[in-house]
């Protein structure tokens, strides 16, 4: 779910500062000297088995972050002194709003040095809150990978409270076997619409918008819906289904992320959505249209990457039989998905 701009019109935040030397601004670009002043921050995130090293995994954090902020997302960069001590990238997501009937937002992106963090995080979310209010947002999301405490700590300071706990599991596309695509998958076609949506509005409940009974489950459903839905109207980059007949049983969408590939020289696929119908449960429909996905990656990626809940028992089962194994993930990093409702 891509998140959209801030809404036209409203105001940007003015720089905060005080007598102690600690000063809030709000930046519509991330140049060099700022980049090099964060790299430090991000670089604690790093961990091995990602498939890069420590500094190209700085320079794709760091230019991931520049395209959040070209792309229209909030940055706000807090410095004690001349140095900067934490940083936050917010957003409205316009689709999310449009869907629940409400202002939705997001964190998008957040970093703390851990020996100035209580002071640097209150300042930081402090600012958030108060410029998504203006925006008439309602609810805010933020995904916080587990191991970052300072962060956490924060957050839960500023009442943000815990919806969700997710976790990423990765391929490499060389440990692939080459059992080809059974005739039972076959590429999405036109036909499959109804079916494919029907599946998605029933498959997801484990997701932190059922966790959180003030989400509506039926705007919950249909969140999923209409993903999959985006994702068959070319926001995918393959959507394959499994049938019987006329059919349709399970479905996968099948995403490579361009960003990493433009940032480390190399493709990433992101393993989007897998759904299978209630009648098909139990079945092995979701393992053969998993093994299809990754056939489809094979050649086309370096690495593979998917993210389900830890409460979510049959998907980590299913993607470890199919050779994944837990990762922090490049793309798609799992991690505590935090909720604060404005109002």
């Amino acid at each position: 779910m891509n998140a959209e701009s801030t809404p036209g019109g409203v105001p940007r935040p003015e720089m905060r500062s005080d007598a102690s030397g600690w000063r809030v601004e709000q930046l519509t670009s991330l140049t060099d000297d700022l980049s090099r002043n964060l790299e430090p921050i991000v670089r604690q995130h790093y961990v091995e088995g990602l498939g890069v090293g420590p500094a190209q995994f700085v320079r794709f954090e760091v230019g991931r972050l520049g395209l959040l902020v070209k792309s229209g997302a909030w940055l706000l960069v807090v410095f004690h002194g001349t140095s900067a001590v934490g940083f936050l990238v917010c957003e409205v997501s316009g689709w999310d709003s449009e869907i629940f009937g409400f202002g939705v937002g997001r964190v998008s992106a957040i970093g703390l040095d851990p020996a100035r963090s209580e002071t640097a995080g209150r300042i930081l979310i402090g600012a958030a809150l108060e410029t998504l209010r203006s925006w008439n947002v309602r609810q805010i999301s933020a995904r916080i990978d587990a191991a970052d405490l300072c962060v956490i700590h924060a957050l839960e300071a500023e009442g943000f409270r815990i919806a969700d706990v997710s976790v990423t599991l990765g391929l490499n596309a060389g440990d692939i076997g080459d059992a080809g695509i059974t005739s039972m998958v076959r590429p999405y076609g036109r036909n499959d619409y109804g079916a494919v949506r029907e599946i998605a509005g029933g498959s997801f409940t484990y997701s932190r918008f059922f966790n959180d009974t003030r989400f509506s489950r039926e705007a919950a459903n249909e969140l999923f819906a209409r993903w999959i839905q985006n994702a068959c109207s070319g926001r995918a980059d393959q959507v394959l289904v499994a049938h019987a007949g006329n059919q349709v049983l399970g479905f996968v969408s099948c995403h490579i992320d361009r960003q990493a590939e433009a940032l480390l020289g190399f493709a990433v696929g992101d393993l989007n959505l897998l759904g299978v119908s209630a009648a098909a449960q139990g079945r092995g429909v979701g393992l053969e249209v998993l093994r299809a996905g990754l056939q489809w990656f094979k050649p086309r990626t370096r690495q593979i990457e998917v993210r389900t809940q830890l409460t979510n028992i049959p998907a980590l089962r299913l993607y470890e039989k199919a050779g994944f194994r837990v990762t922090r993930g490049l793309v798609t990093p799992g991690g505590v998905t935090f909720h604060r409702w404005l109002s």
